[in-house]
């Protein structure tokens, strides 16, 4: 006989038994029903809003004196010219900018001693570093590699005048690791080849003189023959008028034998170009923005929306005002331009997975554990195929009439957050429901 405590033991097993035999029954109806789920993470994006335009770059580069444009650098047809100085470098009023020789081949030998000189300076450097048995090899590696980054981060750049520095720190290094490994290096042959050759080639030319700076800039070593379009000191006291933009792109420029490079007056310098009102609509005078010239491979350059025309129609004439120079910036002129003009933080999200609830708020289905929650978004980015959403939000208004958070209507909902499971896809999906 079976007692009535073990009789209810029994029946409370099989109670138990029974409610998991439903809700495994319930789990395998609801995921027949939703189909195969499908799920994303909610991940941190952020999204720029680019305009693209095409514009051209006013530099100090022609200061006129006498009718005759002194920015430019003016050369003897009887002389070749070797500048001394790298291109976008520093100068001070009186500084030799250039040197003269009689002939190409007097230059070229010059050029060549230079070559040598620097060639013989990094041999001197390496072997005075010492005994160089205990050198680990393993730094030696990383360094290369360090190296080899450096070179390709300054080509992405766009800074081409650190790239002749970039290959010798990579020479140099991989020279470094040829004398610790004892790779067949002899590095007191080398220093007594290239001095030897560098007293051969040091006879061999004759420098005739030296040109100067009139004032103090940076140095350029070429022209494009726009210098002369329009005035800078116009720029800068912002006389730039409605559709100049279009007009300073369309002027022919002047090609000049006669010269071999220029003097950058000032380091700051304005892009113009012209634009829809509806384009520009979040462009602002005194806002700052991103700007990145593709064909050149330079980003992220900063500048200041510096002045906007008047309105003709639907355009308008806008000059960004950069602070900043390099040999690379320094010979920017007519260019195309991608400037970003807002940016949309928060998660982004595959279209799919937004839907509508019965109180008309947009959100997403998040799988917490095996239940579905419904949780609201605030859109603020709609792209091709996803949305770029924040955490919902009630606004109210205080006493005061300020904008404050509805705190009560906020926490009615879930808030989404980072690495939330969403539901791209599936069937019949329902705020609570159970998934498997």
């Amino acid at each position: 006989m079976i007692s009535s405590k073990d009789k209810k033991i029994v029946i409370g097993m099989l109670t138990v038994f029974s409610l998991l035999v439903v809700l495994y029954f319930a789990q395998h109806i609801y995921s027949n029903s939703t189909g195969k789920l499908e799920f994303e993470y909610a991940l941190n994006y952020t999204q720029e809003e680019k305009l693209n335009v095409t514009g051209f770059a006013v530099r100090d580069e022609n200061r006129v004196e006498k009718g005759k444009n002194i920015s430019l650098l003016y050369k003897d047809d009887n002389k070749v010219y070797v500048p001394v100085l790298n291109d976008s470098a520093n100068i001070g009023k009186d500084d030799t900018i250039a040197i003269t020789f009689s002939s190409e081949e007097q230059a070229e030998k010059y050029l060549l001693s230079k070559n040598l000189e620097s060639k013989l300076e990094d041999l001197q450097n390496l072997k005075n570093q010492g005994t160089l048995n205990y050198v680990n090899v393993v730094y030696l590696n990383s360094s290369i590699y360090n190296a080899v980054d450096d070179y390709a981060a300054t080509v992405k750049s766009g800074d081409l005048g650190g790239l002749n520095d970039a290959v010798s720190s990579f020479v140099s290094k991989v020279s470094t690791k040829q004398i610790a490994t004892g790779s067949g290096f002899d590095i007191d042959s080398q220093i007594k080849d290239v001095k030897r050759e560098l007293k051969s080639v040091q006879k061999e030319y004759k420098i005739g003189g030296e040109v100067k700076s009139s004032y103090s800039g940076y140095f350029v070593s070429d022209t494009d023959g726009y210098e002369y379009v329009k005035s800078y000191d116009d720029v800068k006291n912002k006389k730039v008028s409605v559709n100049e933009g279009a007009k300073l792109i369309a002027t022919e420029k002047k090609d000049d034998d006669d010269v071999f490079g220029k003097i950058i007056a000032q380091h700051t310098w304005y892009f113009i170009f012209d634009t829809s009102i509806t384009d520009a609509s979040v462009i602002k005078t005194g806002y700052y923005v991103t700007v990145d010239f593709p064909d050149k491979n330079i980003e992220d350059v900063t500048m200041k929306v510096y002045n906007v025309s008047e309105l003709n129609g639907d355009t308008i004439t806008v000059t960004l005002q950069c602070t900043s120079m390099n040999e690379s910036l320094a010979k920017l002129r007519i260019e195309n331009a991608a400037i970003t003009v807002k940016d949309y933080t928060g998660y982004r999200i595959n279209n799919n997975a937004i839907v509508e609830n019965d109180e008309g708020l947009k959100g997403v289905y998040v799988a917490l554990g095996n239940f579905v929650k419904f949780t609201p978004i605030s859109i603020s980015y709609y792209g091709d195929n996803y949305v770029i959403a924040n955490k919902y939000v009630v606004y109210k208004q205080d006493e005061d009439g300020n904008k404050v958070i509805d705190t009560d209507a906020t926490k009615k909902y879930r808030s989404l957050n980072l690495y939330d499971r969403i539901i791209v896809k599936g069937m019949h999906i329902e705020d609570g429901m159970l998934i498997g």
